[in-house]
């Protein structure tokens, strides 16, 4: 009930102001709409001359940003092609990433915890982050701290790591995650072993909790919800279970 009447930057403002206080870095709460990472709110409050510049209503692209790639590695697989397929996920002027090197790096994030980025996005500039799961287990948001790379090398990452891990849970349950035993599992202090979701069944759920479908009885969207689509190929097409169909209109109604 809190998640649906109190405004969320009044739900995380407390806990990011002392992450930010804590860490002497600028921090960042951001959800995924589309292919977009939209900011919830960021705080700054540290003495240092030499600070990254924050661009509140930037869109960086998905795969250039510690944001995003823990957001993929903790989201089901099929979020992953979705994203591959649309150009904006990728390095601004760059191609597609590779999916198999793709794969690999998200593995890795999901045994250590948390992504880093250095220097990906905009020189010297790095980030680690961590996702923010609900109170059902699900990836909601990500929280991120930034800094500039010349800061520190490894030593600094690894701190940083440490610290969002250990104040992982207060952020879950500020933006209404509660304890979740996902939560419990993978925000510790020490990084931890992960699990990615290998089904679609968090895409189905997601599409029916946060979207209208006029042609769909509302009472009906959680037990039959829509389906959703991965791919495509000549007449064919492929959904999130990986069912092939003809791409053809099935009946028509006057």
């Amino acid at each position: 009930m809190r998640a649906r009447t109190v405004p969320e930057v009044d739900m995380v403002r407390t806990v990011m102001d002392a992450l930010s206080r804590e860490a002497g870095e600028l921090v960042h709460i951001s959800r995924l709409q589309g292919f977009d990472l939209v900011d919830v709110y960021h705080a700054e409050h540290h003495d240092h001359p030499v600070r990254v510049s924050f661009d509140a209503y930037g869109l960086p692209p998905l795969f250039a940003t510690s944001s995003g790639k823990v957001y993929l590695a903790f989201s089901p697989g099929g979020l992953l092609d979705l994203a591959l397929a649309d150009p904006r996920t990728w390095l601004p002027g760059g191609q597609a990433p590779d999916r198999d090197a793709l794969v690999k790096e998200l593995r890795a994030i999901t045994r250590r915890g948390y992504a880093c980025n250095r220097d990906a996005l905009r020189l010297g500039v790095s980030s680690v982050a961590i996702p923010v799961f609900d109170a059902a287990g699900r990836t909601v948001a990500t929280c991120s701290v930034a800094y500039p790379t010349g800061r520190g090398g490894r030593e600094t990452e690894a701190r940083l790591a440490r610290l969002l891990m250990l104040r992982g849970r207060d952020i879950c349950e500020a933006i209404g995650g509660g304890r979740s035993a996902r939560c419990s599992s993978h925000l510790d202090t020490e990084p931890r072993t992960g699990r990615v979701m290998k089904d679609g069944n968090f895409l189905k759920e997601n599409n029916a909790h946060q979207f209208w479908h006029p042609m769909a009885h509302l009472a009906d969207n959680n037990a039959n919800p829509p389906t959703i689509l991965t791919g495509g190929e000549g007449v064919f097409i492929t959904d999130v279970d990986g069912h092939r169909s003809i791409d053809a209109v099935g009946a028509c109604g006057t």
